[in-house]
């Protein structure tokens, strides 16, 4: 009986780290993703989001180097692959613990330092096409204007002349966009949108946060039942081991 229930938690390790292993591929081709189709969003995020593609490469690598030792381990019940499986998992899972940490550790210095980014790229709008663009197509998709609010286009020098804002900020195509920077947000609001991009973003964060928090608990979760299923079954390699 005991052997059937230890073979039941081989093949869930195994089956498991097949997921593990197919997860980490689709990070890696994420993380490509960012770093080639997506690369016209660096001009709104700067250089955070090569970042963010090299990251998701190097995770999704290590992912599915921790999924080969949990197959290959499971499969074999190969003590030594199984404890590594198991530490590389627990280490992982403490480097997922440390980030959350320091995310709202930081979260006060993260807001201004992000905004100030933001406010420095406004500022190239229209000299640099790459920004434009990506200006551009933010304010269309979350419909909104400006980094906090439609007011910031005056610190814009392509547009500080004519206290406009770009027609992207428009509610209906083609509205006339002189002097919409400096008129009263509630007549400003007839004509384009006055919330602004960074506030948009955040909202949108925080309806999603339920789902990202889903997520979260989940995967720490799977963390958490992979150690210990490998853990068992590293026990019963190493009895078998002994008895050999």
């Amino acid at each position: 009986m005991a052997d059937g229930g230890m073979r039941c938690v081989k093949y869930l390790i195994f089956i498991f780290n097949l997921l593990f292993c197919i997860t980490g591929i689709l990070v890696v081709v994420g993380g490509a993703l960012i770093m080639t189709v997506f690369r016209e969003a660096v001009a709104w995020f700067g250089e955070w989001t090569s970042w963010i593609g090299a990251a998701a490469i190097s995770l999704g690598v290590v992912i599915f180097v921790v999924s080969f030792f949990g197959c290959c381990g499971a499969i074999r019940e190969n003590y030594c692959l199984i404890v590594t499986f198991a530490l590389i998992l627990g280490l992982i899972l403490l480097a997922e613990i440390g980030c959350i940490v320091a995310g709202f550790v930081m979260r006060g210095r993260l807001k201004p330092f992000i905004e100030g980014h933001l406010m420095g790229d406004l500022q190239k709008y229209g000299p640099s096409d790459e920004v434009t663009i990506a200006w551009d197509e933010r304010q269309n998709s979350l419909k909104c204007c400006g980094v906090s609010n439609y007011t910031n286009w005056l610190d814009s020098p392509h547009l500080r002349e004519t206290f406009a804002v770009p027609g992207s900020c428009c509610i209906e195509s083609n509205c006339n966009v002189t002097a919409l920077a400096t008129t009263p947000e509630d007549r400003a609001s007839a004509f384009i949108y006055t919330t602004g991009c960074f506030e948009t973003m955040i909202e949108l964060v925080k309806k999603n946060m339920g789902i990202l928090l889903g997520i979260a608990v989940g995967l720490v979760f799977v963390q958490i039942v992979g150690i210990i299923l490998s853990s068992c079954l590293a026990c019963r390699a190493q009895r078998k081991n002994v008895y050999v």
